[in-house]
């Protein structure tokens, strides 16, 4: 079983993957990809801020406050975007 999660951009959820996460790239269904994470198994579910705007705030709340698996929410961050220096 794979002890995280990650859900958020095609591009950062390559690199998740290679480092052993499992990997939901939403496109208009945040919410389901956010449910199915949570429902995975996992231990931790690492959500980009891109996407958490895009879910219900009671729902992301309940999943925050749930504390199992643990939710976390990341920066506004792109290991692509860090690469080419989008953001830096």
């Amino acid at each position: 079983m794979t002890a995280f999660a990650y859900v958020g951009a095609a591009e950062d959820a390559a690199g998740f993957r290679l480092a052993g996460m499992r990997c939901w790239t939403p496109r208009g269904d945040e919410a389901d990809a956010l449910r199915a994470a949570l429902a995975s198994g996992v231990e931790a579910v690492f959500v980009t801020a891109d996407v958490a705007e895009r879910v219900a705030r009671d729902e992301l709340d309940a999943a925050l406050a749930a504390g199992r698996p643990l939710v976390a929410i990341l920066a506004v961050y792109s290991f692509v975007g860090r690469m080419f220096g989008i953001f830096s």
